[in-house]
């Protein structure tokens, strides 16, 4: 997915399913992890809350729980945004393992 650079406007215009359940992520370069909120996602990306901001740019792993499934997901953020005391967070996704890819397919269904 990422040798496949889309836009702003493609990235937005991906059908995208809410999602409400809680996530662990992990930027990569930190040592510590941390719980999120997830609130939609899209096979091109994912919208997440967390309690503190991300830089955009970071990279991050995200592993995502939905109805007795998961996926474990590598997104790039795009934008972290103050929303209330929480940071809404969207991540363009990267990489979605193999294993995975029927899951997330699940979880995209409306």
């Amino acid at each position: 997915m990422a040798s496949e650079r889309l836009s702003h406007e493609d990235l937005r215009r991906s059908g995208r399913v809410n999602v409400v359940s809680f996530a662990w992520f992990q930027v990569l370069g930190e040592k510590e992890g941390g719980l999120a909120r997830s609130c939609d996602i899209s096979n091109r990306g994912i919208g997440i809350v967390t309690s503190r901001p991300v830089e955009a740019g970071s990279r991050m792993f995200i592993k995502l729980a939905h109805k007795g499934r998961s996926v474990s997901l590598l997104g790039l953020v795009m934008h972290s945004r103050p929303e209330g005391e929480l940071f809404r967070l969207g991540l363009e996704l990267e990489i979605v393992p193999p294993v995975d890819r029927a899951a997330l397919k699940w979880m995209l269904k409306p």
